[in-house]
């Protein structure tokens, strides 16, 4: 889903944050992460279609 909204700017997703350590045991039930894209400039251009994927994530 992200890779569509980010299309050829995207670079890479990494996934961060507590979720990231299995054997931590204690996590929150939110998933960071941190994507990369090839021009920073550009990132307010991606907030609209963002904002959208996590509500609608959010409401599953």
């Amino acid at each position: 889903m992200l890779k569509n909204i980010f299309k050829d700017e995207i670079l890479d997703i990494y996934h961060i944050g507590s979720t990231a350590i299995p054997t931590i045991g204690f996590a929150k039930p939110i998933v960071d992460i941190l994507i990369v894209i090839k021009d920073i400039e550009k990132m307010e251009l991606y907030n609209g279609k963002m904002k959208v994927v996590i509500w609608v994530w959010a409401k599953r």
